[in-house]
């Protein structure tokens, strides 16, 4: 933001939503999705804290979830990156906590299950 000038813009450094206050039409994130088996083979360049999701790559999505609902406006967003791998695990989770939501998981250009888009009613 300061290199391209830009003043309409609020960063704020916080734990998932702990210092975030307000309701959003569009939450995004790219978290941790790597169990943390699959992030110590793959870890090169990204840090640990960047990649590892817990022992089944869900637990801070889940929370991010949790949390996410809480900020949404109705007719809202909620857009997530997932493993393809979480597919199933992901389904239960959305239908336990989001169960006045429509959700679809969509698959990227390589035809993996990739992008989770929860619309809110």
């Amino acid at each position: 933001a300061k290199n391209n000038k830009v003043k309409n813009i609020n960063f704020k450094l916080s734990d998932l939503f702990g210092k975030i206050g307000g309701k959003f039409s569009l939450i995004t994130a790219n978290l941790p999705y790597l169990s943390s088996n699959e992030s110590r083979k793959k870890i090169k360049y990204e840090p640990k804290l960047a990649l590892d999701g817990g022992k089944q790559g869900l637990e801070i999505i889940k929370k991010f979830l949790i949390q996410a609902r809480d900020f949404l406006k109705p007719r809202g967003k909620i857009i997530i990156e997932i493993s393809p791998i979480q597919k199933i695990a992901l389904i239960k989770l959305l239908k336990k906590y989001f169960t006045k939501h429509r959700f679809e998981i969509k698959k990227d250009l390589a035809k993996r299950h990739r992008l989770v888009i929860i619309n809110r009613e």
